[in-house]
């Protein structure tokens, strides 16, 4: 559009040089014109004036007739003076009209190309506006949908710590049961042991029973262990799926830095559980020693009162 406003401009400061040009040539004319008029008129008077001395030496009629031939002359040549005087006048009064036209169209056509302009320009303004607001509010939404997966992302979190928490507490409870039985058995061991001293015989039966309490005892530290390698394996798989699903994000909205930080934050919490767990298998081996120290004690208990049994039938 610039373009074509310039060679709009151009082509209207060239009409006006045209026709300042015809008008100097048509006045250059015109003096040319002049000047020949009175160059010729000038020496034809005198040539006539000469002729009509010399003839009225000879005779005074034929004089007369070359004065009057001579003024004939002379008047015809001053007329075609004024005609083309004339003509240059006019031809001066219809360039001027022209120049004056041209240049108000023009005017009016380089106003017109600026208006259009001005609305172009208004509506591009508007449309980068509008493209703007849609941007806007594109990015709202994609905060939004970061905002309801990152709150997903904690709900599982919070889920998950809760069942560690239950399993934990489950743990607790059985582990006071076997406590409880524990005590139990030695109590029950002693009054066995008491009715060792009463009754002689019944010493194989409670070789018996004691061989059962430590089959269970052995068969509930199965049990625990078993319970431990399956909390283990269901943590693995949870975070597993967690793992897919922050890959998947990844993927979707490519926030590399921020899912980076999202996993060293669980990978943290992933160590905290698994030291968590060593120390609940520290806590279960010592007490599989504290048992398997009892064991030899038990033992040498027995073999006391086996003693004591023979001395008293000896």
């Amino acid at each position: 559009m610039f373009m074509q406003i310039f060679s709009t401009a151009a082509t209207a400061a060239a009409a006006t040089t045209t026709t300042t040009t015809t008008t100097t040539t048509v006045t250059n004319t015109t003096t040319t014109a002049a000047a020949t008029t009175a160059t010729t008129a000038t020496p034809a008077t005198a040539t006539t004036a000469t002729i009509a001395t010399a003839v009225t030496a000879a005779t005074a009629g034929t004089a007369a007739a070359t004065v009057a031939i001579a003024a004939t002359s002379t008047t015809t040549i001053s007329t075609t003076t004024t005609t083309t005087t004339t003509t240059t006048t006019t031809t001066t009064t219809t360039t001027t009209t022209t120049t004056t036209t041209t240049t108000t169209t023009t005017l009016l056509l380089l106003l017109l190309l600026l208006l259009l302009l001005l609305l172009l320009l208004l509506l591009l303004l508007l449309l980068l506006l509008l493209l703007l607001l849609l941007l806007l509010l594109l990015l709202l939404l994609l905060l939004l949908l970061l905002l309801l997966q990152i709150l997903l992302l904690l709900l599982l979190l919070l889920l998950l710590l809760l069942l560690l928490l239950l399993l934990l507490l489950l743990l607790l409870l059985l582990l006071l049961l076997l406590l409880l039985l524990l005590i139990l058995m030695l109590l029950l061991m002693l009054l066995l042991l008491l009715l060792q001293l009463l009754l002689l015989l019944q010493h194989l039966l409670l070789l018996l029973l004691l061989l059962l309490l430590l089959l269970l005892l052995l068969l509930m530290l199965l049990l625990l262990l078993l319970l431990l390698l399956l909390l283990i394996l269901m943590l693995l798989l949870m975070l597993l799926l967690l793992l897919l699903q922050l890959l998947l994000l990844l993927q979707q909205l490519l926030l590399l830095p921020l899912l980076l930080l999202l996993l060293m934050l669980l990978l943290l919490m992933l160590l905290l559980l698994l030291l968590l767990l060593l120390l609940q298998l520290l806590l279960l081996l010592q007490q599989l020693l504290i048992l398997l120290l009892l064991l030899p004690l038990l033992l040498i208990l027995l073999l006391l009162l086996l003693l004591l049994l023979l001395l008293m039938l000896l």
